[in-house]
């Protein structure tokens, strides 16, 4: 997915994340996002992680083998569609 994804309700995006981002601050990132989901796979000062999060409940955890690089270093991220008033 490459490009922003827009239904009624909500809004799909792809966030590029560079390599060796410190884990706090990709955390603080996501965190100021009005988001509702994240899911992807990154490479942190820490080695490769996969990071999870609905709302503010956020967590990276390590994974056990390499993702392939078309998913490295992207986070897809759902969130509320901003409504007209």
């Amino acid at each position: 997915m490459s490009e922003p994804h827009d239904h009624e309700a909500f809004v799909t995006n792809v966030l590029t994340i560079a390599d060796g981002i410190e884990p706090e601050t990709l955390m603080a990132q996501l965190r100021s996002l009005e988001m509702l989901r994240a899911k992807g796979f990154v490479r942190t000062s820490r080695g490769f992680q996969l990071v999870q999060g609905v709302g503010q409940r956020l967590e990276l955890t390590d994974v056990p083998s390499i993702p392939r690089s078309t998913l490295l270093g992207r986070i897809v991220v759902i969130s509320r569609a901003k409504m007209p008033r």
